[in-house]
C-alpha cells in the first residue's frame, strides 16, 4: 500500500499502479484532482484493477 498525502499530478499513483501496488492519494486542489483522473484513466487499458476517485464528500459517504 502506497500513500501520498500530497497527490499533486499523481506521479506516485501512476508509478504504484505500474508496479501493481495498491495506492491511496489525497489532494486538496480540485485542478490537480481532475488532472490525476484524466492521466490515470489512460493506464486502465492494461490493468484489470480500475482506479477509483472520490471527492471528500463522496469518501465521507462511502465511509459511513
Amino acid at each position: 500500500m502506497v500513500f501520498d498525502p500530497f497527490g499533486g499530478s499523481g506521479t506516485v499513483g501512476k508509478t504504484a499502479k505500474a508496479l501493481d501496488r495498491l495506492f491511496f492519494l489525497t489532494e486538496q486542489k480540485p485542478v490537480y484532482f481532475e488532472y490525476m483522473q484524466t492521466k490515470t484513466k489512460s493506464q486502465n487499458i492494461f490493468n484489470e484493477r480500475k482506479t477509483k476517485f472520490f471527492t471528500l464528500e463522496q469518501f465521507k459517504e462511502t465511509a459511513e
